[in-house]
């Protein structure tokens, strides 16, 4: 889906960035995650941020599309990778 929910994912450092751009695509979204984590540097907190007033709606089972969450199984999915490497390099 191109919709509005996904182009309103904001990456930022050291502070979160809850604008909305109802022209933005997911794909915009994405590349802009890209390049601010790309520019992170130790010490600084990475944001990733979604302004729209309906987004913990959809998180929490409002939408058909992803009834159990976004953010919520990608973390689960995230973790279980980062848990997975540090098992190799241990």
């Amino acid at each position: 889906d191109e919709g509005r929910a996904r182009g309103n994912w904001n990456a930022s450092i050291d502070g979160p960035d809850d604008s909305t751009d109802d022209g933005r695509r997911a794909s915009q979204a994405q590349s802009g995650a890209n390049r601010t984590a790309n520019g992170l540097e130790l010490g600084q907190t990475f944001h990733l941020t979604n302004g729209l007033p309906y987004i913990r709606r959809l998180e929490y089972g409002y939408s058909q599309q992803a009834p159990n969450g976004m953010v919520r199984i990608t973390l689960d999915e995230f973790n279980a990778a980062l848990r997975e490497i540090v098992r190799r390099v241990s």
